[in-house]
């Protein structure tokens, strides 16, 4: 999807818009960071996945 949060090119919000509102984008952009954060904390302590 992307390298880092400076990679959204201008292009890709524009596509983002035509399906969702701002605060949508909001949102999705927050669940996708918080999910990058915690697999890299996860990966960093090397946690195993729980059963």
């Amino acid at each position: 999807m992307h390298r880092s949060g400076h990679d959204v090119s201008d292009e890709l919000y524009a596509r983002l818009s035509e399906t969702w509102d701002e605060g949508q984008i909001v949102e999705i952009t927050l669940a996708i960071g918080m999910t990058e954060y915690f697999n890299r904390f996860n990966d960093s302590l090397r946690v195993e996945p729980t059963k």
